[in-house]
């Protein structure tokens, strides 16, 4: 597989996922089958312009930062040799994988696997309960597990 395949293959991971909409009025990033939001004030990685992509399913939101899977992908994309691509390749799947948001339930998430590490339970406004997991191979997500206790349903 050439370079330019291989970038293409990076790049395309994430083509499952959608990107968060952000509220042009509010700031707000929404995850709308979810029925969950991030309000403006709870969003502080300016690196980012806090971007996501999320997918939903059976309860479970799986959410990524742009720029922490960039950042990752960066790294496969420069691997100048197989060795280097394959010491950076777990950061990236993982990093790709973000963090997953279990509503009402405190089982591990299958969107998740093994890695799965619960950091936070938040209580949110409408009395359910958001377990939030994160692939324990992107310890840089870790600041993301606090904007993520901000969301509120709508």
């Amino acid at each position: 597989m050439g370079s330019e395949q291989f970038r293409e293959l990076i790049l395309s991971n994430n083509l499952a996922r959608a990107r968060a909409p952000i509220d042009p009025k509010t700031g707000d990033v929404y995850f709308p089958e979810a029925k969950l939001y991030l309000p403006k004030q709870v969003l502080t990685d300016t690196r980012s312009s806090d971007q996501f992509f999320y997918m939903y399913h059976d309860n479970e939101l799986a959410v990524a930062s742009v720029y922490d899977i960039q950042q990752a992908s960066n790294k496969l994309i420069a691997a100048d040799n197989l060795d280097v691509l394959s010491k950076n390749l777990p950061k990236y799947q993982a990093c790709s994988n973000g963090m997953v948001v279990m509503l009402d339930q405190s089982n591990k998430p299958t969107l998740l696997g093994d890695s799965a590490v619960l950091k936070a339970t938040a209580r949110l406004e409408n009395g359910r309960s958001a377990h939030i997991y994160l692939d324990n191979e992107c310890p840089e997500m870790n600041d993301k597990v606090e904007t993520l206790k901000g969301l509120k349903p709508y």
